[in-house]
């Protein structure tokens, strides 16, 4: 662990100013936000637990990293045991750290606390219940997969298009019914799913949920940019983040209410001068997600998008 630390530290140019007795270094405070004059960070070099006196945050040597590199826990953890050969998986964590800047195109959340409750995290390979819906050992990674013990759910970090982390999303493995969500001082419906992996391309697809966006981003995530709607209809923010693009092809669930939420939807984006298309199903499928689809129909459903023409009904 000492070893680790003082790497870790001399790679973010910290330079270690004193050492105490008690085996605590001091030095700047390497952590986002803080401007660190007088050397307010200690550190325990046995442990890896550290404070700083200056800002007042404290946590263990995972949540350092994930601070400073601004990367979710679990590939903290990944990191930690590639690059300094410890395995920071085996101890357990009940994770409670001020989460880094978090930019919300023009909608900022404020200075609130992100709570993550995580034990262990899977970060070796993916989860089979996500391999069992039909995903890649790669697109776990893609996507930042972790797994939370405590709730059994394959989760997923909901992040700003600046990359910073908003909240968590997941599934739970033995009822697939079950959805898990954990946003603190932020909320779904002021976001959408994917807007880190966006290009800034000139058309967007937007659909519903977690693995659906995952999906689709599989099959046309090099041709257009794709997000997620994770709550049921859609927000004011949301609209607004999806003006952002120039072509909306809408691409919601197939059942009643998703053809409701797309009649809505469409009609709000021409509402504001948008160009709005509609992708049909070429599968008796509910959704995107489905296993019963292959990728190809998805794509051939896309290829055929269509204009929304709004429905013109009369007072029967």
């Amino acid at each position: 662990m000492e070893d680790a630390i003082r790497k870790f530290l001399a790679e973010e140019h910290i330079r270690i100013v004193r050492e105490t007795s008690i085996g605590e270094l001091n030095c700047r405070c390497p952590l986002p936000l803080h401007e660190d004059k007088k050397s307010s960070f200690s550190v325990n070099k046995d442990t890896g637990l550290w404070h700083c006196y200056g800002c007042d945050r404290s946590g263990n040597f995972v949540q350092l990293y994930a601070s400073v590199k601004e990367v979710a826990i679990w590939n903290a953890i990944g990191a930690i045991r590639e690059r300094f050969e410890i395995d920071m998986s085996v101890q357990p964590l009940a994770l409670d750290f001020p989460e880094y800047e978090k930019r919300f195109q023009g909608f900022p959340s404020g200075d609130e606390k992100l709570r993550i409750r995580m034990e262990y995290f899977e970060t070796v390979s993916a989860h089979p219940y996500y391999l069992g819906r039909g995903f890649s050992e790669s697109e776990w990674f893609l996507w930042e997969g972790g797994f939370d013990q405590i709730q059994n759910c394959v989760v997923f970090p909901v992040k700003s298009s600046g990359n910073g982390v908003l909240g968590l999303v997941g599934r739970n493995v033995r009822d697939s019914d079950k959805r898990f969500m954990n946003y603190v001082g932020s909320h779904p419906a002021h976001t959408l799913y994917g807007m880190h992996l966006c290009r800034n391309r000139k058309t967007v697809v937007v659909c519903e949920g977690l693995f659906d966006t995952q999906r689709i981003y599989r099959v046309l995530g090099d041709k257009v940019d794709v997000v997620g709607l994770l709550t049921a209809g859609f927000s004011a923010i949301q609209l607004v983040l999806l003006s952002y693009w120039d072509e909306i092809d809408v691409w919601l669930d197939n059942d009643e209410e998703g053809f409701k939420a797309t009649c809505s939807l469409c009609e709000s984006l021409l509402n504001i001068g948008k160009i709005v298309k509609t992708v049909p199903y070429y599968a008796d499928v509910k959704d995107q997600a489905d296993k019963g689809i292959l990728d190809k129909t998805l794509v051939a459903g896309w290829n055929n998008r269509i204009s929304y023409v709004p429905f013109l009904l009369d007072n029967t």
